[in-house]
């Protein structure tokens, strides 16, 4: 009797130990290890997942630049689809089907694989597997690349600036293809970026229905640039994203949408935010973490060249409107005259070269070029 007594109160102590150490090691996880477990199956626990959200990833599991995982691996934040900074994402598809226009103005498979569509408060992208990953996911008998061990396809092959993404809208039940037949037609996604001539198609579950994020979307996209920029920064919170960029909001942080840019106004914002985010718009491959850092230098150079000319400049005139009052020659006026005429003629040209770069990059249309290009003439 008491061997059982005492075979009890041990197996309780044996018990207690050993929830001691599962909480231990669940600390452990949680700080340490957190998305790469949960993503492999090792540990489903609800309560692991907030510590993800502020170490390795976001609520959509987009992982963030500077991962544990990036500097094992020696992986660049910029060529795999990691958040950058504030950057935070609105959602992630998985199963995506691209195409890509051909000579012929005809879509056709513009990968050999299926991908991943994340849209950010930055940019939209398409990520595949790396070639790393898709030699460990090949498989010999069937002669493809699959997903086996929970691969995530994060190697970017497309993206876009989503300033860039106005007017091209996601579409409803109009697959190029309807390569899933039995799927709801509600279900079925059809994202064209015309300026690029990419298409994407996808099938959605009925979750991503009930959270709007169809219309949450198309209703971002049509937008005005200025209206899109002041949303990412001051109502979705990517304090970091284009940082001197001012806009008037309300109590809620909502951007005031009855205020508007001019046309002119825009063109400049936009080529501006191409100044400093173009690296985002790219087709294969983008630029390394070194080079984007020479780039937002040159920015900030460029940026601290045209103040330092505006101080000069205005400082000039200044001392040529000094020179007009103090001076009657007729001729001395004369010369200062053409000197500023011909100044205006050299920025005018510049203003209408940009207009034309815009209109080529198909940011203008021709309406709004000719309009543009009528009001800098005036």
């Amino acid at each position: 009797m008491d061997n059982k007594e005492d075979f009890k109160e041990e197996l309780k102590d044996a018990l207690e130990k050993s929830k001691k150490v599962l909480n231990t090691s669940k600390k452990i996880l949680k700080n340490k290890l957190g998305e790469s477990l949960i993503n492999a199956g090792t540990y489903t626990d609800e309560k692991i997942k907030p510590a993800i959200d502020n170490w390795m990833s976001d609520n959509n599991y987009v992982m963030k630049e500077n991962s544990r995982l990036d500097k094992l691996l020696r992986r660049d934040p910029y060529q795999y689809m990691r958040l950058h900074g504030t950057e935070k994402s609105h959602y992630k598809i998985t199963n995506v089907i691209m195409y890509q226009k051909n000579e012929k103005g005809e879509y056709e498979s513009a990968c050999n694989q299926s991908g991943t569509l994340v849209f950010t408060t930055r940019r939209l992208t398409f990520s595949v597997l790396s070639n790393r990953g898709a030699l460990s996911t090949y498989i010999p008998i069937y002669g493809r690349y699959n997903y086996i061990g929970g691969k995530e396809r994060d190697y970017i092959v497309y993206s876009i600036p989503n300033f860039l993404l106005t007017g091209n809208f996601i579409k409803k039940g109009q697959f190029k293809e309807e390569w899933m037949p039995f799927q709801k037609k509600e279900n079925m996604m059809h994202w064209e970026i015309e300026r690029d001539g990419i298409l994407f198609d996808f099938i959605v579950d009925d979750d991503f229905n009930k959270k709007d994020n169809f219309f949450f979307t198309n209703d971002l996209l049509s937008m005005p640039a200025e209206h899109l920029i002041s949303s990412m920064i001051y109502a979705f919170r990517d304090t970091d994203f284009y940082p001197k960029w001012e806009w008037e909001v309300n109590d809620k942080n909502m951007p005031d949408m009855d205020k508007e840019l001019e046309s002119e106004e825009r063109i400049d914002l936009i080529s501006d935010l191409l100044d400093n985010y173009g690296y985002y718009w790219f087709f294969g491959k983008s630029k390394t973490k070194d080079e984007i850092a020479k780039i937002l230098n040159k920015s900030e150079e460029k940026l601290e060249i045209k103040s330092e000319e505006k101080k000069d400049l205005n400082l000039e005139e200044e001392t040529k409107l000094k020179s007009f009052v103090e001076s009657t020659p007729t001729k001395k006026f004369l010369d200062s005259k053409n000197t500023i005429e011909e100044a205006q003629t050299s920025s005018l040209a510049e203003e209408l070269e940009k207009l034309v770069s815009l209109k080529e990059k198909g940011l203008l249309t021709e309406e709004e070029f000719v309009a543009a290009k009528a009001k800098l003439l005036k």
